[in-house]
């Protein structure tokens, strides 16, 4: 079973080798978009973005997490946005489109975290860490593979609509949905992360702050 695991892990980088540079590449340029729109922003923006954040900042101490509730929205959340990926990949059109998703992902992960940190810097820096950093991490490596196998099976019915081949259509299709099967509970699990483990960092570090 490791064995033909480690056999398709091997398979997959060598197929996807230009796609896995450039998908990351994409998602980090986003990143770094999203924090320079920091200084586009106007004084009246900046003002109404602090005031929230300092609103949200000045409850999370006394804050009362419905973690079941949380773990709902995070999951419907992330299970729409992998189904969506998974759609495009069926289309000529899903390659530009997913590099647009990924693009705007990296965005608003920039923006968010830059602005607490530029805004509230030690405050700040603590309250990405506690309520971005943990579900991210699982999250976004999720959304990077996710897209990458995206395009792959995208630009693979390209190949196979002009050269006019069945290239192995169907089994490509089950093994493509299977690999978003895998994503999906991955998702799950970042959306558990989301619901459970975030709130008591963020409980155990203001309770004893």
């Amino acid at each position: 079973m490791a064995g033909k695991i480690k056999a398709f892990l091997i398979r997959y980088l060598q197929e996807n080798a230009a796609l896995c540079f450039v998908v990351p590449a994409i998602f980090l340029c986003g990143v770094v978009f999203g924090i320079l729109s920091i200084n586009k922003l106007n004084e009246t923006q900046v003002k109404e973005l602090t005031g929230f954040v300092d609103g949200f900042i000045a409850y999370l101490p006394a804050a009362s997490f419905d973690s079941g509730l949380e773990l709902k929205h995070a999951l419907g959340i992330n299970l729409k946005s992998l189904f969506f990926t998974w759609f495009l990949g069926l289309t000529v059109i899903g390659a530009p489109l997913t590099l647009a998703v990924i693009f705007t992902r990296g965005f608003l992960l920039g923006f968010t975290a830059g602005f607490l940190i530029l805004e509230k810097t030690v405050q700040g820096l603590l309250v990405v860490f506690l309520t971005v950093v943990p579900q991210n991490l699982l999250s976004v490596p999720v959304v990077i593979l996710a897209a990458i196998t995206s395009i792959s099976f995208s630009l693979y019915l390209v190949r196979g609509k002009f050269i006019g081949k069945k290239m192995g259509l169907a089994k490509r299709f089950v093994r493509y949905s299977l690999v978003f099967s895998v994503f999906g509970l991955l998702a799950a699990l970042a959306a558990v992360v989301q619901g459970y483990v975030t709130p008591s960092l963020v409980k155990a570090v203001f309770y004893f702050s």
